[in-house]
């Protein structure tokens, strides 16, 4: 909506990618954890919220000159520890840290 004299500027928040990485990440422990997932590794998939990383703005101009910012989400290297020690084909893993934790 256009007041006269001034446009409309909305920003946008594409999380689909940052979705994609915990669903994988919970697909990846369950399959590990059948019985459920354990605590500490729970609490570490939570904290990776303070690792989220924003990309390249996207920018849309509409018809009545108001301007949609979208800006895509995802998570940053700390995904990627968890994620390969619950890809570790051993029963026996080696310890991975998950923010000062093992799993």
């Amino acid at each position: 909506m256009c007041v006269e004299g001034k446009n409309e500027v909305r920003l946008e928040f594409d999380c689909s990618d940052a979705s994609d990485q915990i669903h994988e990440l919970i697909t990846l422990a369950l399959s590990r954890f059948p019985d459920g997932i354990p605590d500490h590794l729970v609490y570490g998939i939570l904290s990776m919220s303070s690792d989220l990383l924003l990309g390249d703005f996207v920018t849309a101009v509409s018809a009545d000159g108001s301007l949609k910012v979208t800006c895509p989400c995802r998570f940053g290297g700390r995904f990627n520890d968890p994620t390969a020690a619950l890809r570790t084909p051993e029963r026996d893993w080696i310890s991975h840290a998950v923010d000062g934790t093992t799993i």
